[in-house]
């Protein structure tokens, strides 16, 4: 009876190392200017149907809003390439990943890079 617990114990370890390394970070890395980023990313949001709340060019900041859930896009250089990081202000990754998808799915197709295609967390 030990063996069969041990093996559901580490059955159950398994299955939840492999819903965390299916989790991916909202963070993408361009080969293109962080003002460029910027302005694309902006112009996402706009696109996809979301509410500009309060937009920040100096320090590469965009808060906007998708119904009641709000989120802040952060663009940064690195080099001579861009990273672009998308977070909910609540910080529930889980339920509201799908607007973050959206923005980057835009960005990759625009930059001839491939879409994300997971939404499932």
């Amino acid at each position: 009876m030990n063996k069969i617990k041990f093996f559901l114990i580490l059955f159950i370890l398994f299955l939840q190392s492999v819903v965390f390394a299916e989790f991916q970070l909202p963070v993408r890395n361009y080969a293109k200017p962080a003002q460029e980023v910027y302005l694309d990313t902006l112009g996402a949001i706009s696109a996809s149907g979301f509410k500009v709340i309060e937009i920040q060019s100096k320090n590469g900041l965009v808060y906007f809003s998708s119904q009641d859930m709000k989120y802040l896009a952060k663009v940064f250089s690195a080099n001579s390439a861009s990273t672009l990081k998308i977070t909910p202000i609540s910080s529930n990754y889980k339920d509201e990943i799908l607007p973050i998808n959206v923005i980057f799915n835009k960005l990759d197709r625009k930059y001839n890079a491939k879409p994300n295609t997971h939404t499932n967390l």
